[in-house]
């Protein structure tokens, strides 16, 4: 059975066959080449610099006493200083807690879908279930309407065309209206 690609890698890899080609960079490669080492060489320094930042952050451990006034903070203020290894985790609370009830962290978009009041499920269902049974009631009394109105057009043509074989039956035209069911 072949052998597949991730095994032939691994095995390859395990035993150090791999061997680069010799390549004789062209004039232009040359140059990228250099830069290369360039670049590596001030992030090696950017590296270092900030290792020694920290360093010295580390040394110069802040405290509660060296933290400005909780009632001074607003949206602008930088709270890098509260999250310094010496600043107690109270105070570390009350700072963000403050930083964070400013208007400009309270701004809810009106767009968002999830700003709605989900948390009273019971008054929402009960809304919806209202206008599910109005909405019902009405569909029944529209029907229960509509079979009044061909039951009372049935029992008009019934009672027409029972009068009517009555008549016939017994040899008589039908009466002309009296003038006191004119008057109705």
């Amino acid at each position: 059975m072949s052998e597949g690609f991730f095994n032939r890698w691994s095995r390859i890899k395990q035993s150090g066959e791999v061997a680069l080609p010799d390549v004789e960079p062209h004039a232009g490669e040359a140059n990228s080449a250099e830069s290369d080492v360039s670049l590596v060489q001030n992030t090696e320094l950017t590296e270092q610099e900030n290792v020694t930042d920290q360093a010295v952050a580390e040394t110069e451990s802040l405290t509660d006493e060296d933290m400005p006034d909780i009632d001074t903070i607003d949206s602008r203020s930088d709270m890098s200083a509260f999250f310094s290894t010496g600043v107690s985790t109270e105070l570390k609370r009350q700072a963000l807690r403050k930083y964070f009830h400013q208007p400009e962290f309270n701004f809810r978009d009106p767009l968002d879908e999830y700003n709605l009041d989900y948390s009273q499920p019971k008054k929402l269902v009960a809304v919806v279930g209202e206008k599910v049974r109005g909405w019902a009631e009405q569909q029944l009394e529209d029907a229960m309407q509509q079979a009044r109105d061909s039951l009372v057009d049935a029992n008009a043509d019934t009672q027409a065309s029972t009068t009517d074989e009555l008549l016939e039956a017994v040899g008589a035209d039908r009466p002309e209206k009296t003038t006191q069911e004119e008057t109705k």
